[in-house]
Parts: structure tokens; C-alpha cells; sequence
């Protein structure tokens, strides 16, 4: 006898073809899955549609991100409570992010609360923020904000560090302001 051809019937509900399949509401909540929530890094998902008749097509695949920690960052200079003669020093900082990472527009600098020009590479991960704006002299409070691509945000780094540009000033007197002493030692 000859061998069977298979016959497939591609039908569903009210007898309707099933071979497009609508996933717009399907979703998949994966903390009511085994393992529960999915760790930070990149997970590989792969999606297959069966129709009723058993057939399938080829799996579709998608990677994502999870990124559920905040990035790390740190102000090197000037130095937490330093004391600089410069009248605009330069913030030098660094910030990393090990998933979804960070870009100079989630890097924030404000000096005395007004928005600093900031400069970020990305291969090196160092800040730096250069400029005239919020500094004065005498005490002032630096921040930094840094927040990931996805909008984690490491909790503000805020330090003080005080501008002196001006030159000690006063007045010296040697032996009462006499300029001729016959003592080998001079009070100042």
C-alpha cells in the first residue's frame, strides 16, 4: 500500500485558519516562573507558536537587559574638603555602570546647585566638569548625580571644597620697627 500523505488542518476557533497567531496580548510574568525574577545582565528569550494542528514555525528569539543596579561613581579632585587657589577648578570624577551603562546626558555636576558643563568618555568612564559657573570664593559644595541608561541612580555624591584666591595679606615688624639692633636676637 502507499504510504499516507500527512494531512495537516490548520484550524481554530470557529473553524477560522490559525496560521497568523496575535501575541499582542500575551505576555509572561517570569516571577510566577521557576527561578523567579531574572538576574541583571542580558537574558535570551525564544518564542514559538503551535498552531491547533500541532505545527510550529521557527522559534523567534529576543534578548534583553535587566538592569536593576545602580551605577558607581566617585569624585578624584579636588579632594573632599580641599582647599584650591584656583577660581574654577576642574571636577575630575568617575562612573561606571556594568549593564545598561552611562552616557554624559545621565551624568549631572552642580556647583553650588548651578548645572556645570560636563564631558563623559565612555571607553574610560571619567568625568569631567570645567567652567566659571557656580564657583566662588570661599566655601563651596560640589554634586554629582549619575544615573544608568535605564534610570537607576546611585544616591548623590555631595563634598565641599574651598576657592582662596587671594594673597595673605598683613604687615611684618622686626625689634618694634627699629632698623638698627645691637642684640643677636630678633623678636618678631
Amino acid at each position: 500500500p502507499a504510504a499516507a500523505e500527512p494531512v495537516a488542518e490548520a484550524s481554530a476557533f470557529n473553524g477560522a485558519p490559525d496560521d497568523t497567531v496575535d501575541t499582542t496580548g500575551t505576555s509572561l510574568d517570569t516571577a510566577n516562573e521557576p527561578g523567579g525574577t531574572l538576574a541583571d545582565g542580558q537574558q535570551q528569550f525564544s518564542v514559538k507558536a503551535l498552531n491547533t494542528a500541532d505545527q510550529s514555525g521557527a522559534a523567534k528569539s529576543i534578548s534583553v537587559w535587566i538592569d536593576t543596579t545602580a551605577p558607581q561613581a566617585s569624585v578624584s579632585s579636588p579632594p573632599v574638603g580641599g582647599l584650591t587657589n584656583v577660581a574654577a577648578p576642574v571636577i575630575t570624577a568617575s562612573a561606571s555602570d556594568a549593564h545598561s551603562g552611562v552616557t554624559a546626558s545621565t551624568v549631572t555636576v552642580l556647583v553650588n546647585g548651578s548645572h556645570a558643563s560636563v564631558q563623559f568618555d565612555s571607553a574610560t568612564g571619567t568625568i569631567t566638569s570645567s567652567g566659571a559657573a557656580g564657583w566662588r570664593e570661599g566655601p563651596n559644595s560640589i554634586e554629582l548625580r549619575v544615573k544608568d541608561a535605564v534610570g537607576n541612580a546611585q544616591a548623590p555624591l555631595i563634598q565641599s571644597v574651598t576657592v582662596d584666591t587671594s594673597p595673605p595679606e598683613g604687615t611684618i615688624e622686626i625689634n618694634g620697627g627699629a632698623s638698627v639692633t645691637t642684640s643677636i636676637h630678633v623678636a618678631l
